[in-house]
């Protein structure tokens, strides 16, 4: 079963595929019961450096 966590809306259909890898079900914040207080924390992949490429390497 899927782990709730409560995101602030409006997420891309990538980003909820994302969540749903890691083991989460999205639910919009707003709909955050008051009592729910430990979210869990979710590590944001940071996206990888491309390599700049050098004009004079191509030729």
């Amino acid at each position: 079963m899927l782990q709730p966590i409560y995101v602030k809306m409006p997420i891309t259909i990538d980003e909820k595929h994302a969540y749903h890898a890691k083991g989460f079900r999205v639910i919009d914040e707003r709909f955050k019961p008051a009592d729910v207080e430990n979210e869990p924390q979710v590590e944001e992949e940071k996206p990888r450096q491309r390599r700049r490429r050098n004009a004079a390497e191509e030729e």
